[in-house]
């Protein structure tokens, strides 16, 4: 039986000879003595960079010749032919020695009898790969784990990935620069002439996230290879799903689901979400995502991937560029950024189904920065649905593009998003309806604060990027794109040492009874208001002979008395932050031109609103607690309340501007999630909304918590806005949202 096997093998390799002898005739890729030692350089380099075991390192040519072997102190002795095997096996096999060891504890047992001398099935072993062709391969033995093993040959191999004069004729490995982008690293990978006819039909394409950039990408990573994923530091997840019994409401007389109680069907797992727990799934090697999964027929999976954004793609920074995920999957796809999944109407493509067998091409971060990581789910589909078909789903390629772009956020067609609404209380119905919308208008920002519906000239949206320095204004153009223009820059500090500061710029944004535009200037310290001539007047920049923290949140009342909190949170260290002179944290009124401290109930006072009638005044607390800060040396103490919980706080207000007998009017401190409290606003009928832990809470006028918004993106802030009110306008960290609801705002 042996015998056989050395046969087959004998012939393979003469095969694979024969083939590269005539190759050299076309574009052959050598690899160097310099290449091997640059490749076991880079093994080391990530040895040392993650403080792994000695280990022996072993790198041959495509031919499985040894180039080039270390053995590090430490390494056990048996480690360097171990080495040398992963690698020769990797190289003459031309794949990742771990799909043999994975397809031998399948039950394929068989594949033991190769010989020893050209077949080692451990994990360890990569191709070395340049402009598509296997010029060697590299591997490890005797790290901390076999994984560990792979991951220091990857690193290895990478080298050549990423370095432009690297001992070979030229450059790749699961990584394209602008001139390798048509390279392909998998075999299901398109041609260089499939590759150009996609970039012309998709150039200027718009998918869920705006428009995908023209031209070619700066730089592509194969997420498809094994070099691909490590250098994003990924590991693909995988899941089949189940078609299951659920529960539902028919159409009622307003054609939403509020009639009879029905049986319909879902599908379970729901795996889109940025935080749904994949980590029972089966993880896949990246060089198989072209094998068939499911059971056939009708069928749904799901193909999950976190990805971190690298420190660089060859010589290519991708600080401030846009990144786009590439892929095709047999036969539909929907994909999940981050736990949202977008689609604007008449979309084809991006986030959502293309076509029969189509590509999807989306745009899933802008302005990135190395580190950054973004969550992607595949929804994976086989079509068509009509005539379940006798075959499976699989993925064909999955890159990750970068384009050189502009620095800057961009207005979107308004574009539905999934929104989750958990009620508590059957009240929650006359606010929210049966079948809500959230829609995305505008992304790409540092981080969105302080809106302000401004009821002139048509209608806008005035908020902040506190992060950018920049006000934005924002004019919807109804189911078409939106006017987005900068305000204001900068729009809270430009002083020398703005570098420090992680939110320099604007937060709160009102307008006082004559509709003058009013600020929260975290930098400066102050709060100004915009006059009708152009000029600016300060409202507040110290209290007694101290200067503020950093204003935060602000409401006028109907006669034009101004309440604002001051927390530390715009100072680069907060709390202990050296430029912080006042020892407490405040809530401030200005009552007909004096400027009164009303509360010091609060470490962290952020969200401020009134009840309609202005009886009451409500303050939330971001807590001290949060932030893993002590209390500064001078500090004044909160208690208990005000440093420990998230809380919201109602007061009776007084006509001189004072406050009495403040309570406690809600606790969120035991509620799952992060986040303290941050924005609060009242419609018309006295219900709060509070950004809160892990959504929008509803609150009624009782202090009974109705029910909850859950958008993809934790809202931090909001307006009420359009004509009638009824819309409410979400900041929501990098993404501008708006929400209709049935009772209207209280707006200036």
């Amino acid at each position: 039986m042996k015998a056989n096997f050395r046969i087959v093998l004998t012939a393979l390799l003469f095969a694979g000879a024969t083939f590269f002898v005539n190759a050299q005739t076309v574009d052959k890729k050598t690899l160097t003595i310099d290449g091997a030692r640059k490749v076991i350089a880079g093994a080391i380099a990530y040895i040392k960079k993650n403080n792994a075991p000695g280990c022996a390192i072993a790198v041959v040519d495509d031919g499985g010749n040894l180039m080039a072997v270390e053995r590090l102190d430490g390494a056990f002795a048996a480690g360097a032919n171990i080495s040398i095997g992963k690698a020769r096996t990797a190289a003459l096999f031309k794949k990742p020695t771990k799909a043999f060891e994975d397809v031998i504890k399948n039950g394929r047992t068989a594949m033991v009898a190769l010989p020893d001398a050209y077949f080692t099935p451990l994990q360890g072993g990569v191709p070395i790969v340049v402009e598509g062709q296997i010029v060697g391969g590299i591997g490890v033995s005797g790290a901390a784990s076999a994984q560990q093993d792979e991951e220091i040959a990857m690193a290895g191999a990478n080298v050549l990935a990423v370095t432009k004069e690297s001992g070979t004729a030229s450059s790749s490995s699961g990584v394209f620069d602008a001139k390798q982008v048509n390279a392909s690293f998998a075999t299901a990978a398109p041609s260089s002439d499939e590759k150009n006819r996609r970039d012309l039909a998709h150039a200027g394409s718009r998918d869920n996230r705006g428009l995908v950039p023209n031209g070619k990408p700066a730089a592509t990573i194969d997420l498809a290879s094994a070099g691909g994923a490590a250098l994003v530091k990924g590991a693909w997840r995988y899941s089949d799903t189940k078609i299951v019994a659920a529960d539902f409401r028919g159409p009622g007389p307003d054609k939403q689901p509020t009639g009879a109680p029905v049986k319909t069907y879902d599908y379970t797992p729901h795996a889109g979400a940025a935080d749904f727990d994949d980590s029972k799934w089966e993880v896949l090697s990246p060089t198989t995502l072209d094998q068939r999964r499911g059971n056939g027929r009708l069928g749904f999976n799901w193909y999950r991937l976190k990805l971190t954004v690298p420190d660089r793609i060859g010589d290519f920074d991708p600080t401030g560029s846009t990144a786009v995920f590439e892929t095709s999957l047999d036969d539909y796809a929907e994909i999940w950024v981050d736990g949202e999944l977008s689609r604007a109407v008449g979309q084809s493509g991006g986030s959502v189904i293309a076509g029969w067998n189509a590509e999807n091409h989306l745009v899933i971060g802008r302005d990135v920065k190395p580190g950054q990581q973004i969550q992607l789910a595949i929804f994976g589909v086989n079509g068509p649905l009509s005539n379940p078909p006798t075959n499976f789903i699989y993925i064909r390629y999955a890159r990750l593009a970068f384009y050189k772009s502009e620095p800057g956020p961009v207005a979107l067609t308004p574009s539905e998003v999934n929104v989750e609404v958990v009620r508590n209380d059957p009240a929650l119905d006359e606010i929210v309806s049966a079948n809500p919308k959230v829609f995305k208008l505008a992304d790409g920002f540092k981080f969105t604060e302080g809106p302000i519906w401004v009821n002139k000239d048509g209608g806008y949206l005035l908020f902040s990027d506190p992060n950018a320095n920049t006000i934005y204004k924002y004019a919807p153009g109804g189911n078409e794109d939106g006017q987005l223009e900068v305000f204001r820059t900068p729009s809270g500090y430009s002083g020398a040492d703005v570098a420090d500061y992680g939110q320099p710029g604007s937060n709160g944004l009102t307008l006082d009874p004559q509709g003058r535009l009013t600020i929260n200037q975290h930098g400066n310290h102050r709060v100004v208001r915009d006059e009708r001539d152009g000029s600016q007047t300060v409202l507040a920049d110290s209290y007694q002979g101290k200067r503020l923290n950093s204003p935060n949140d602000l409401v006028y009342r109907s006669d034009g008395t101004l309440f604002f909190t001051d927390p530390p949170f715009g100072f680069p260290k907060f709390f202990n932050d050296r430029r912080k002179q006042l020892p407490y944290s405040g809530v401030y009124s200005i009552y007909n031109g004096k400027l009164q401290l009303v509360s010091k109930d609060f470490t962290g006072p952020n969200g401020i609103a009134f009840s309609p009638d202005e009886k009451y005044l409500y303050v939330g607390n971001w807590p001290r607690s949060l932030t893993g800060q002590e209390l500064a040396p001078g500090d004044e103490p909160a208690g208990e309340i005000g440093d420990k919980h998230k809380a919201i706080m109602r007061y009776e207000v007084q006509r001189d501007g004072t406050l009495k007998n403040g309570q406690l009017f809600f606790d969120f401190t035991n509620a799952a999630g992060e986040d303290g409290l941050d924005g609060i606003k009242v419609d018309q009928k006295g219900n709060l909304y509070v950004s809160g832990p892990g959504g929008l809470w509803v609150i009624s006028p009782a202090g009974k918590h109705l029910g909850t918004i859950i958008t993809p993106r934790h809202v931090h802030n909001m307006a009420w806005g359009d004509a009638d009110g009824k819309t409410l306008y979400l900041c929501a960290r990098s993404g501008l949202y708006r929400m209709r609801l049935n009772i209207a705002g209280v707006r200036p």
